[in-house]
């Protein structure tokens, strides 16, 4: 028989206020401060075996987050005090601080602005850093891993073998973390209501990205990219076998099909991938407005 289990619970308080600070001569500067604890208990395992004789685990993991947050917005110009290319000028400053009890501390700013050098104008720019903490059932000890024989097409050979991929947790991961920024501008003219022009430009850095390759069955076809956790011959023999006398459950087969395989695949959660985005984006948008049939609304964004 074979009894899978998961379970998770979760806890979470949170105190925010917000509000209007004081009056500046642009307008009202705003402020918002707040902390948050978070709390997760999960729970997940596999007992499989013959009645009276099984074997497994089911471990538990625990996590809790402490966090701090603030932000204001300042108004620099505004109505009351506009003059020529400063029609309005505002701030965003935002920053959080989370210290988590297993993967250490982490501070992410965020700063923001909305400029108006002419009424029809808007020119807006933001900068940020954001986090990302590997799961608990990412980072799960060697407790929960499980040796899996699977089917992968092998190039080398123009024929499907047996492989075997481990599945499970792997300690030490870092968090994912992603810097973005972005520059825009958005014309309306006065004297075409409802006409809105939009351009944008983006560049988003996402890096440490954790990623699992344990179900992809294709990963022989493309060795030279995956070739630091595909192991051949008596090297992926050997790491099997060394699995095999930890105790890891075999599952797709028996040991001794896992222990002849000549193909062995690291499929634990690993810090793997980097993501780098640059672009623009823009937007048009116009009424058309007829005698009978009413108003209609036509966009073109890419």
């Amino acid at each position: 028989m074979t009894y899978t289990r998961g379970r998770t619970y979760i806890k979470r308080v949170n105190a925010q206020v917000d509000g209007t600070v004081l009056e500046l001569p642009g307008g009202p500067l705003k402020m918002a401060v707040g902390v948050d604890y978070f709390w997760m208990k999960n729970k997940n395992g596999q007992i499989r075996g013959p009645v009276g004789n099984l074997t497994g685990v089911y471990p538990h993991r625990v996590r809790d987050v402490k966090s701090v947050f603030a932000e204001v917005v300042v108004p620099i110009f505004g109505t009351n005090n506009a003059f020529p290319f400063f029609q309005s000028l505002e701030l965003n400053l935002a920053g959080r601080i989370d210290e988590y009890s297993d993967v250490g501390s982490t501070t992410n700013p965020k700063f923001g602005f909305n400029w108006r050098p002419v009424e029809d104008i808007k020119i807006h720019g933001s900068y940020g850093e954001s986090f990302r903490a590997p799961l608990l059932t990412d980072i799960s000890d060697g407790s929960g891993r499980i040796l899996y024989i699977q089917n992968y097409f092998d190039p080398t050979v123009g024929a499907t073998i047996q492989g075997v991929a481990i599945g499970g947790g792997r300690p030490g991961l870092r968090p994912e973390t992603a810097r973005t920024y972005s520059l825009g501008v958005d014309y309306t003219p006065s004297a075409m209501p409802g006409v809105r022009l939009s351009l944008n430009y983006f560049d988003i850095v996402y890096q440490n990205q954790i990623d699992s390759y344990l179900a992809n069955l294709s990963l022989l076809r493309q060795e030279a990219v995956f070739s630091s956790i595909i192991l051949r011959g008596a090297a992926a023999q050997a790491r099997i076998a060394q699995f095999v006398n930890q105790g890891l459950l075999v599952n797709g087969g028996s040991t001794a099909t896992a222990l002849s395989s000549n193909v062995f695949i690291d499929g634990l959660p690993g810090n793997l991938g980097t993501t780098i985005t640059r672009g623009v984006d823009f937007g048009i948008g116009f009424p058309v407005r007829t005698g009978n049939a009413g108003e209609f609304r036509a966009s073109l964004n890419g």
